[in-house]
This record gives C-alpha cells, sequence and structure tokens, in this order.
C-alpha cells in the first residue's frame, strides 16, 4: 500500500510540474508574439509618420487656376480657386501682390513686372512684346489657398504656336559687363540634390541698392521652361542666394540688381551634374 501511494505521488508531482512548464512556454510565446506584432505597429506607424515628414509641399495640388492673354501690348491676368470664383485674397510678398515673370520660348527674353489689380481676380499689365510664344509663371501668396507656380504659355501675334527643346549652351566663365556694371557668380559647386549658394559680386566694389525688399533676386528655370525658382538673398547685407536644383541637368540663371533706380538683369546658362 504504501509502495503504492508513493508512486501515485511521484505520478501526481510530475503532471503538476509538466502543466507548469507548458503554461510558462505557452505564456512565453504569446507574450512574445504580442511583443512582434507591438514592435511591426510601431514600425509601420514611424514609417507612415516618415514619409508624410517627407512630402514635399511643392507636389500639393495647386487650388489657384491661372489664365494669361496678351493683347495690343497688355498683358490680362485672370485667377480662379477651384469653384472657378475669382481669388483677390493675395499677401503682399517683397512690396508687391503679384511678380510676373514672362520668357520667350528660348530662353533669350525675360521680364519680370509687376500686374496692378484691374477686378476681382484680374491683374494686367502694359508690356509690348516680339510676336512669338512665351511662358509666363505668375509669382503670388494666395490666403489659405495650396499654390504652386506653374508656366503658362501665352501666344503674342498671329505666329503658330510650337513647342521643342530649347538648345542651351552651358557656360564656363561667369563674369559678365552690362550697363557698365561687371558682375561676376561665383558658384560653390553646381551638382543636384544638394544646397548650393550663389555669390554675387561687382567690379568696382559696389552694393547693389534695395529693390523689392532685397538687395536683388534670382529667378532660375530648366532648360523646358518648366521648373521655376525664385530666390532671394540669404541676408540683407550681402549678395548670397542659396538655392538647390532638384534634378541634374541645364539650367538659366536671371540674376537682378539695381544701381541709381535701374534695374540690370544677367543671365547665365549653367549645367547641374548629378
Amino acid at each position: 500500500m504504501k509502495k503504492w501511494l508513493l508512486s501515485a505521488i511521484v505520478y501526481l508531482l510530475i503532471v503538476i510540474g509538466g502543466y507548469a512548464a507548458w503554461k510558462s512556454i505557452s505564456g512565453e510565446d504569446a507574450a512574445s508574439e504580442q511583443g512582434e506584432h507591438s514592435q511591426q505597429h510601431a514600425a509601420t506607424a514611424a514609417d507612415e509618420h516618415a514619409h508624410e515628414g517627407h512630402d514635399d509641399p511643392q507636389q500639393q495640388v495647386s487650388e489657384v487656376k491661372s489664365t494669361v492673354e496678351y493683347k495690343d501690348g497688355t498683358l490680362y491676368i485672370g485667377l480662379t480657386d477651384s469653384a472657378n470664383q475669382p481669388v483677390n485674397d493675395l499677401e503682399i510678398n517683397h512690396e508687391k501682390l503679384m511678380h510676373f515673370i514672362i520668357v520667350s520660348e528660348d530662353l533669350q527674353q525675360y521680364y519680370h513686372v509687376h500686374p496692378t489689380k484691374a477686378g476681382d481676380g484680374k491683374f494686367e499689365v502694359a508690356l509690348p512684346l516680339q510676336e512669338g510664344t512665351y511662358k509666363a509663371f505668375i509669382d503670388i501668396k494666395p490666403k489659405d489657398l495650396n499654390y504652386q507656380v506653374e508656366p503658362v504659355v501665352v501666344q503674342v501675334g498671329d505666329a503658330v504656336e510650337h513647342h521643342h527643346e530649347t538648345a542651351l549652351t552651358p557656360e564656363t566663365q561667369f563674369a559678365k559687363t552690362i550697363a557698365g556694371k561687371t558682375l561676376t557668380m561665383e558658384p560653390d559647386s553646381f551638382k543636384a540634390g544638394e544646397p548650393i549658394t550663389l555669390s554675387f559680386s561687382f567690379a568696382d566694389g559696389t552694393v547693389p541698392e534695395p529693390y523689392l525688399g532685397a538687395l536683388g533676386h534670382v529667378v532660375i528655370l530648366d532648360e523646358h521652361g518648366e521648373t521655376y525658382v525664385h530666390v532671394h538673398p540669404a541676408s540683407q547685407t550681402d549678395t548670397k542666394f542659396e538655392t538647390t536644383f532638384a534634378k541634374p541637368g541645364v539650367y538659366k540663371i536671371w540674376a537682378e540688381f539695381q544701381f541709381q533706380g535701374k534695374v540690370i538683369t544677367y543671365p547665365f546658362t549653367v549645367k547641374v551634374d548629378s
């Protein structure tokens, strides 16, 4: 009897120990599975947050539609929102409600003017242009509306509208004399995707006059006249401009400086490497 009772107790202890071990292993597996799930969820959330953090605001859909017409020496600009209502609420940007850049299709003619308000969502400016095809860039800051500057094709005269690849020859020397003022542009590099600084200086050591709230303005277009960049000096005391070229290729740069009330525009053609 004693032998049988002892055997029963040993068997019971084995069963209880096995159950405890199984319970422990199951709990660890469940905890491990739950931990892995939590880590995966955290990683997914982090990835989504990183993606949102890298969204480029320039890629937002523009909520303002712009039109440009040329008639009898005057440019007529219209601004409407997504509901086709006039856009009137604009912020002043460098002393103007609108900076209007228009270039010929071959990027040889360049104009920077400032249309005046002529009605609800309407602006106009007198500007004699030669017959041909142009691209206009309407640089504005609408309040409470997303806006992206995009080229608007403008036809002047009876010439047939056409589009072709602009043949630009990159320059290697960046010193030019216009209206008696010699300007030198010194880039620290021309590499796509990296911040660069364009430094401008004048041979006679003079400093430009303030022009539209800055010591100068730089407008950049790619060779196809599609990508538009408008840059101002990094500070109010020098003529250094910081920018980034998103992609490699050929670009046209127009640097504007004012002396004795007259604006001089210096064009440069550059090649940006990958």
